[in-house]
């Protein structure tokens, strides 16, 4: 399962949770994390995500997690469903006979 980064929002949620950041770089993140919820931006520049990057990298946050797998999920369901089914009392002859 390769690895997802996180979504830009998360990201600097959690740089600011950390404490570890300067007064300036907090006040930078926070402007940032403000105007995504807001909706004044969309997300971040190429520039600006790498440099929220490089601060996760630098405080020990972890930007990277697993995926989790949704496929075996579906077909467990997809599974129990079919024995439910053949679970089902069946007619031992045709309706109307």
């Amino acid at each position: 399962m390769p690895p997802v980064k996180l979504p830009q929002r998360e990201m600097l949620r959690r740089l600011l949770d950390s404490g570890k950041l300067t007064p300036s770089e907090t006040e930078a993140v926070r402007k940032l994390y403000d105007d995504i919820l807001a909706g004044r931006i969309g997300g971040l520049n190429q520039r600006q995500a790498a440099w929220a990057e490089q601060l996760c990298e630098k405080r020990g946050i972890v930007v990277v997690t697993g995926r989790p797998d949704t496929r075996k999920k579906g077909k467990d369901a997809a599974r129990k469903l079919v024995a439910q089914f053949d679970a089902m009392p069946r007619p031992k002859k045709p309706p109307g006979r």
